[in-house]
């Protein structure tokens, strides 16, 4: 089915009428909604909504970690088992080639519990190596790129960073996680980003380029000279 159809249902139920003052504007569509409707007594509603979405995200994880018959081990994270291929991901990274073939004692277990660790982010992060991608948006992007590092999937990398590098995170948010992550693609991004209109003064003022090192401050106040300069 396509959009179209589904777009005029949410129209016309938020169409104008005369108990509607106010609109919201969501990605350039209009939502006529009453005032009153939207305070405190619907917090209660709006929360339902949220456990249901986060109920659902759980349900479509774990029938993407269902048991096949190309899986042939079970991670336990939350108490929520993922069925998974020991070759693909031994495959894809050394920490699972580790765990699955080393000495330890888990490699005799029928189950391998991983604590420490978001559900969804991780069921997020596998996918990637299970034909299920689920693509992630920029917000949680740096909270996958954690779990990248701690479990050694290099090849989600240059996923994430493409992700990030379309967002809409500011230019100095960008060289942050570009720095902290060694995502030079994104940190030359960053960097590109900054114009003859910057001002240290103004800079200044974001927390997340106090927290740069002073190598990346000196590249990103060059880029600044060489922009006022004209090249």
């Amino acid at each position: 089915m396509s959009e179209t159809p589904a777009l005029s249902i949410y129209e016309s139920t938020f169409a104008k009428t005369d108990k509607t003052v106010a609109i919201l504007v969501v990605q350039g569509k209009k939502l006529h909604v009453n005032k009153a409707l939207l305070i405190l007594p619907q917090i209660i509603s709006i929360g339902l909504l949220l456990r249901m979405s986060r109920t659902l995200a759980i349900h479509i994880y774990e029938n993407a970690f269902a048991k096949t018959d190309k899986t042939d081990a079970i991670l336990v994270v939350d108490g929520k088992k993922l069925h998974v291929n020991k070759t693909v991901l031994s495959y894809h990274s050394d920490y699972f080639n580790t765990l699955f073939n080393s000495d330890f004692k888990e490699k005799s277990m029928p189950e391998i519990e991983i604590k420490d660790v978001d559900y969804e982010y991780f069921a997020i992060l596998l996918c990637f190596f299970h034909g299920n991608t689920m693509k992630p948006n920029y917000l949680v992007a740096e909270d996958i790129l954690e779990l990248y590092d701690r479990f050694l999937l290099p090849a989600v990398k240059p996923y994430l960073e493409e992700i990030l590098i379309n967002s809409c995170l500011n230019r100095f948010e960008k060289l942050r996680i570009a720095e902290k992550h060694d995502l030079k693609d994104l940190f030359k991004h960053g960097i590109e980003q900054i114009t003859k209109d910057d001002r240290l003064y103004d800079i200044e003022r974001y927390e997340c380029y106090k927290n740069l090192s002073d190598a990346s401050k000196v590249e990103v106040l060059t880029k600044m000279s060489n922009a006022r300069d004209g090249r």
